[in-house]
């Protein structure tokens, strides 16, 4: 993880440089997961097509159209107002049945 924040950079976040924009950082970035607002998604979308990222992800909550298909059509597949953590281990997911009180 490569934590991106304006406001932020050049502070640490948990040890980590914080990057003023995704062209600073100085290495492939391969998945943009935006914590921003929804308004500020379609010029994220832009400086991940910039940085030939391969997917653009918008956190629960952040969803824009616009910066949906610019994106897709720049090649990069899309997911919006979705959270990985809840993505990724959804399919090991299983109901516990017969709980019991």
């Amino acid at each position: 993880m490569i934590p991106v924040n304006p406001s932020l950079a050049g502070s640490n976040i948990r040890g980590l440089k914080v990057y003023a924009s995704l062209a600073e950082i100085d290495r492939p970035v391969d998945m943009v997961e935006v914590f921003r607002r929804p308004q500020d998604l379609l010029g994220v979308a832009r400086e991940a097509i910039e940085i030939n990222a391969k997917v653009l992800w918008g956190q629960i909550g952040v969803r824009d159209d616009d910066a949906a298909l610019l994106a897709e059509e720049a090649g990069l597949q899309v997911v919006m107002n979705r959270c990985p953590k809840i993505e990724l281990f959804r399919p090991f997911w299983k109901p516990k049945l017969n709980l019991g009180n």
